[in-house]
């Protein structure tokens, strides 16, 4: 039996960690927030701090502070930079993390049912779309699923299973470490700390767990790994919170949303589970399984999905936090199904892995199509003509991206007058670049029009804007 289930987990991680590779190898532009995380990493190495002090800029507030960004994948980069600045490197990141958390699943979801449950649990999971695609971006939104996958293992083992008490300890241990390390990665891991709480209550019946030595080792473990960062911000903003609130406020820069946001996300990006995991709610009940592992999955969904919706920054991958239970609760129908309508069982499933499998296949199309479009082509060709330049800097609205790609410094666009100094001052007699793109907030061209122009294509120009008397 361990041996078919190392078989099992062995085809799961080679099986995701290979196609979400292959994705990320494909897509050649990165998003924003991807070179954010991938800038601070390598600046960690190479400038030893934590800001937007060097080369690059982002849209958040207190700059050039960049506590609020969450530190952990930018650590990882960090680590990955000491060896080599090489980006192709950084592909391999989140796709390794994700491929552990659905090994992870398999494994918990087996302690906590059995073999059956964890294999359609950890399968559904691999090929959701939404975990899928972002288990190919350098984001956090994959990888946070990881750690609390495995904080949650660990979480069982020491309160839930009767275990040894060394074993239980050292699993309190790694629970707190790893909550730590979540929160770390994502700042709104908090929504998930009262499905614990709940789980604790019912199966204790009473606060009697608030006795117990493991959960003060817990809280110790996750006390030690964070309270460095607190400092670290502390320092910088003289807040002991200072970072939170200013994550909180650069969330909702683009506006907040309605409370009901997510349950058009829930509709638009999961629709083809939720029919399997309405069912497999009352095959949840219906299981002959401890309470406390019953009802772990339906708090983890509803309670983060009610927190979600509450908070006023939304976006359609924050969601994706509710992905483990969404999968576990839907394979419980199969489990169902495979015992008493095989035919059915047969049929849904295969229904339900085509719909998963063209949505994967979709990506790749997408990001093939991207990758020959004239505009992505053009885009790459102005990195190229802004890397091998010799430009001091670059004044652009595209501040993490164009560092990314050329490792020229930046400057920002958004004040003219920091621009004029600059140029006239610290880059006195140096060459400097204005990066435009159609449709950018900031047009320098429109006040100085008479800049001369050295590269254009498609939708992206590249200016000269120092050493002309005429201009600044």
């Amino acid at each position: 039996m361990i041996k078919k289930d190392f078989h099992i987990a062995l085809v799961l991680f080679f099986t995701l960690f290979f196609l979400t590779s292959l994705l990320a190898l494909f897509t050649s532009y990165k998003y924003w927030d991807e070179t954010i995380y991938a800038n601070l990493g390598r600046n960690m190495v190479l400038y030893h701090e934590y800001s937007f002090l060097h080369g690059f800029s982002d849209f958040y507030p207190k700059l050039p502070l960049a506590g609020s960004r969450p530190p952990m994948l930018p650590l990882i980069v960090a680590f990955i930079s000491l060896f080599s600045f090489n980006s192709f490197l950084l592909n391999f990141i989140v796709p390794l993390i994700s491929a552990f958390g659905v090994v992870f699943l398999f494994l918990f979801c087996k302690k906590l049912f059995n073999r059956e449950i964890a294999f359609f649990s950890a399968l559904l999971l691999m090929l959701l779309p939404s975990f899928f695609f972002w288990s190919s971006k350098l984001l956090h939104d994959a990888i946070v699923i990881t750690y609390l996958i495995i904080a949650s293992y660990f979480f069982f083992d020491a309160f839930i299973f009767d275990n040894t008490n060394k074993k239980a300890i050292v699993s309190s241990l790694l629970f707190g470490f790893f909550i730590a390390i979540s929160f770390l990665t994502r700042y709104n891991v908090p929504w998930i700390f009262p499905v614990f709480f709940l789980v604790l209550l019912i199966k204790y019946k009473n606060f009697s767990f608030l006795r117990d030595k493991k959960i003060w080792l817990s809280l110790l473990a996750f006390t030690i790994v964070i309270v460095p960062w607190f400092v670290f911000n502390y320092l910088n903003y003289h807040s002991l919170f200072g970072f939170l609130e200013s994550s909180a406020k650069a969330s909702v820069r683009w506006g907040a949303r309605t409370i009901f946001f997510y349950f058009g996300t829930l509709m638009r990006d999961y629709w083809f589970l939720l029919p399997f995991f309405v069912f497999g709610l009352f095959v949840n009940f219906r299981l002959k399984a401890a309470k406390s592992n019953k009802y772990f999955f339906m708090l983890w969904f509803f309670i983060i999905f009610i927190a979600a919706s509450l908070t006023p920054a939304k976006e359609d991958r924050y969601l994706i936090m509710i992905a483990p239970s969404l999968c576990v609760i839907s394979a419980f129908t199969f489990y169902y199904l495979r015992r008493k309508a095989k035919v059915l069982f047969y049929i849904t499933l295969s229904l339900l892995l085509i719909i998963m499998l063209f949505a994967v296949a979709n990506y790749f199309q997408k990001a093939q199509l991207q990758n020959i479009s004239d505009e992505q082509k053009c885009f790459f060709s102005a990195m190229e003509y802004i890397k091998n330049s010799n430009t001091a800097a670059v004044v652009t609205e595209h501040f993490s991206p164009v560092y990314f790609y050329t490792q020229v410094p930046n400057i920002r666009v958004n004040n003219y007058t920091i621009i004029e100094s600059l140029i006239k001052g610290e880059y006195k007699r140096k060459e400097v670049l204005y990066f435009y793109a159609s449709g950018d907030w900031f047009n320098l061209k429109s006040e100085k029009p008479d800049l001369n122009l050295l590269y254009s294509c498609d939708k992206y120009n590249i200016f000269n804007i120092s050493n002309q008397n005429n201009l600044l």
